[in-house]
């Protein structure tokens, strides 16, 4: 399955010419229907923490119980290069309980899907989001998810605990939390997503693990988004069609 990139937002009639956007915008391969604030419990996220491997359920990794495949997978640290030292530490403490279970688990499908996980910027995360949820407004201290906030909400939240308590140390933590956090917040809106995945307008093969694939898919990593398709009963129409077709033998017309 292959798809053209979005290079227009969603428009509401066909009569209604989409307006030019940002280059970043054009290329967003999110679905701007799914709402991942709306989607979460932490029933759900305590099921994807219980689907984790025992030694894989941990709030914090470091090389008293990091498990081998994530040895392999988190990159060094140095922290003492005239002594050689480094670290592949990373810790999810501090923060509320479904948040650490989410991260735990973006963090297995990360290494899974054969991604690397660098320590530092994990680090530089939990950072950013402890301190905003300890010296920032009342919508990121009552926060028990990373969907609480959007990812932009978030990174102002964290700029504004800089501000409070001139702890940064890093003149991009704000830039940092704000990317980290989308890119999560993109892994969790399909994992919380009930129904049917083709109801989506964005279907995302490498998030979404419950649209079929070969299994040596060439298109894999292709993203089809159908909100080009203004007119609502041809891009439900379109999605349904291309389902079925996933759904009984997975090329979607590739051969």
């Amino acid at each position: 399955m292959k798809a053209e990139p979005i290079v227009h937002p969603v428009a509401e009639t066909a009569a209604v010419p989409s307006p030019r956007t940002p280059e970043r915008k054009r290329q967003d391969k999110r679905d701007p229907r799914l709402s991942v604030a709306r989607f979460f419990s932490e029933e759900k996220a305590r099921r994807r923490w219980e689907s984790l491997p025992e030694e894989h359920r941990q709030d914090h990794f470091d090389s008293l119980n990091m498990p081998e495949d994530y040895g392999m997978a988190f990159t060094k640290q140095t922290i003492g290069r005239e002594k050689g030292w480094y670290s592949q530490a990373i810790s999810f403490r501090g923060l509320p309980e479904p948040m650490i279970w989410e991260l735990a688990w973006c963090v297995h499908q990360q290494v899974a899907e054969g991604y690397a996980i660098t320590a530092e910027r994990f680090q530089e995360l939990r950072r950013g989001l402890v301190l905003a949820i300890e010296h920032s407004g009342s919508r990121a201290r009552s926060a028990r998810s990373l969907t609480a906030l959007t990812h932009e909400e978030w990174a102002r939240e964290v700029q504004g605990a800089v501000m409070r308590t001139d702890a940064s140390r890093n003149a991009r933590l704000v830039t940092h939390v704000l990317n980290s956090v989308k890119h999560l917040q993109d892994r969790l809106a399909h994992a919380y997503h009930d129904g049917e995945s083709w109801r989506l307008d964005v279907w995302n093969p490498g998030l979404d693990r419950r649209i079929p694939q070969r299994e040596h898919e060439p298109w894999g990593r292709s993203v089809a988004n159908f909100s080009q398709l203004t007119t609502d009963w041809f891009r439900e129409a379109t999605k349904w069609w291309l389902s079925v077709q996933l759904s009984t033998d997975g090329t979607c017309g590739h051969r």
